[in-house]
């Protein structure tokens, strides 16, 4: 059974954008994207400066300080989709959604991916609710907005194609579009602590920090969900197996589902590795820059008692007479 996917995103700071936007360009570094796959790349608009030009001028001159300044999509389908139909065509409806959804004047950005494992849609848009003001919230506050804008999906687009709607309800967490910086490479450059910047405050720096691990949280979560999916799928090819008599085949599925459980499982252990030392770098660092601050208010000396004072001019005298 082949599904539409769709996912989002929301990226709260102007760093978080431009991150969103170099990746989908590919003009940061993309460990799982197939660089010789990459011109075969769609994209509007076609470089970076215009996508944050365009960004700037879509965004209100004020912005709540914890407000959602854009949204990212990923729009896609299961591996298996892709067989029959055709992905530029899935896509295009993809993004003709979008535009409906959110309103086309309010796209920042669409790219079509097709050097990665499946083709996808990742479209930016920056939250314009009817009344004109930056509200995330009217696309995306609460469960049952969120319920309503994948039926909308699943109708518009899914079902044209032929594909299923995910389960309704479900908690299973899926992979982002940045949870797939898989390699050693991305996660040595991941866990390198930002240096405090000029001025910054410790809330600033602490977004910049939050933005940097994000990734390797997000590998953790889907690491966890493609556990718990891969052992309930184990449960039932065993289960199915019991009911046909299938001894053989059961066996040979459960190895098979248990050496891909035991590699999911070294994997998140590393990935915890990674985390617990990026903590522990970003801490000393943190150590670092509190020790060398050079803001911190000078100590004034405390004054002396009286009798203290006098004590101390005694002693002096005393001194001096020996001398």
């Amino acid at each position: 059974m082949a599904y539409c996917i769709m996912r989002t995103r929301k990226l709260k700071t102007d760093g978080a954008v431009a991150a969103s936007v170099k990746h989908a360009l590919r003009t940061r570094e993309t460990p799982n994207a197939d660089p010789d796959r990459t011109p075969g790349n769609w994209s509007w608009p076609g470089d970076e400066r215009a996508a944050m030009a365009r960004y700037r001028d879509l965004l209100p001159a004020k912005v709540r300080r914890n407000g959602v300044r854009a949204v990212e999509l990923m729009m896609t389908a299961s591996p298996e989709a892709y067989k029959t139909m055709d992905a530029e065509a899935y896509l295009r409806a993809c993004d003709e959604w979008a535009r409906k959804t959110f309103g086309r004047d309010h796209i920042v950005q669409i790219v079509h991916h097709y050097d990665e494992t499946t083709p996808h849609s990742s479209v930016l848009v920056v939250p314009i609710d009817p009344k004109g003001r930056l509200n995330a919230r009217h696309y995306l506050g609460g469960r049952a907005k969120m319920q309503a804008l994948q039926d909308s999906f699943a109708e518009a687009v899914g079902k044209t194609y032929g594909l299923e709607r995910g389960v309704r309800g479900s908690r299973a967490r899926h992979r982002t579009i940045r949870a797939y910086y898989g390699s050693a490479m991305a996660i040595e450059a991941a866990i390198q602590p930002p240096k405090r910047r000029l001025m910054e405050t410790d809330d600033q720096y602490r977004d910049r920090y939050r933005e940097q691990i994000q990734p390797l949280m997000e590998r953790l979560v889907d690491v966890d969900a493609r556990l718990k999916r891969l052992r309930y799928q184990a449960e039932r090819a065993a289960e199915e197996g019991r009911q046909a008599g299938l001894v053989a085949g059961r066996l040979q599925a459960a190895d098979e589902y248990r050496r891909a459980i035991s590699k999911l499982v070294a994997e998140r252990e590393r990935l915890q590795a990674d985390v617990a030392s990026y903590e522990r770098i970003m801490q000393a660092a943190a150590e670092r820059e509190n020790a060398q601050d050079t803001t911190a208010p000078l100590q004034v000396p405390q004054q002396e008692p009286e009798k203290q004072r006098e004590k101390s001019r005694n002693r002096d005298r005393g001194r001096g007479m020996e001398l």
